[in-house]
């Protein structure tokens, strides 16, 4: 099994899997033994062929994790007004406004994750309610949204990301060891949040690299 507790395999992990990312790639990512894991993909990079493999193997349900700020830039209120700022809210559901079905096909959520990470999009360029669920990372933490967000940002990318829970044929959740079978299986980098701390970060060139470049 890949060694993901010790510094160092979690820094090597953090620089190879931040490559990925930055190639457009999915990464799975994990929290730990017991916590469900997650594929992640830069929206900026969906395509349909990779988000119906996406589909495939998770929920099928998608998240788009993004910060505050971009989905104030949207429009994208809260699904409850009840959230704490420190915590990932699900924003109201979107779709694409052009270009698009029924919003619910691969290509057609594509379209819409597209849009959403596009820098020049504006709210006009949504309908609500839809098929993609916005989930607005909190201020603070090292949940699911915070995580993909941060590492978004560490790759110098717009801070838009694809995210959902890996599941098995019988559609139980993956736990971390079967999360890092399928990455074995599948020639997927792993992630582990525990890596974003300043101690990894502060040495991986990747993330030094990404620090200066723009985003939204």
């Amino acid at each position: 099994m890949i060694d993901l507790v010790t510094p160092p395999s979690l820094q090597d992990a953090l620089h190879t899997g931040l490559q990925a990312v930055r190639a457009g790639n999915p990464v799975i990512l994990i929290g730990g033994d017991r916590l469900p894991a997650d594929v992640l993909l830069p929206a900026a990079a969906a395509d349909p062929a990779t988000i119906a493999w996406i589909v495939r193997h998770t929920s099928g349900l998608l998240c788009a994790p993004m910060p505050p700020g971009r989905a104030r830039a949207l429009r994208l209120p809260p699904m409850t007004a009840d959230g704490e700022s420190h915590q990932s809210v699900p924003a109201v559901t979107v779709d694409a406004a052009a270009g698009i079905t029924t919003g619910i096909s691969a290509a057609d959520r594509t379209r819409t994750l597209r849009v959403l990470a596009d820098p020049g999009a504006v709210p006009e360029d949504l309908v609500r309610p839809g098929h993609v669920i916005p989930l607005i990372a909190g201020g603070t933490g090292s949940g699911r949204a915070e995580s993909a967000v941060g590492l978004l940002g560490l790759a110098g990318l717009p801070e838009v990301g694809v995210l959902a829970e890996l599941v098995d044929a019988r559609a139980e959740l993956l736990d971390t060891p079967a999360a890092v079978s399928l990455a074995g299986t599948l020639g997927l980098r792993v992630i582990d949040r525990r890596a974003l701390t300043p101690s990894c970060t502060d040495r991986c060139p990747t993330c030094r690299a990404a620090l200066a470049m723009p985003r939204f």
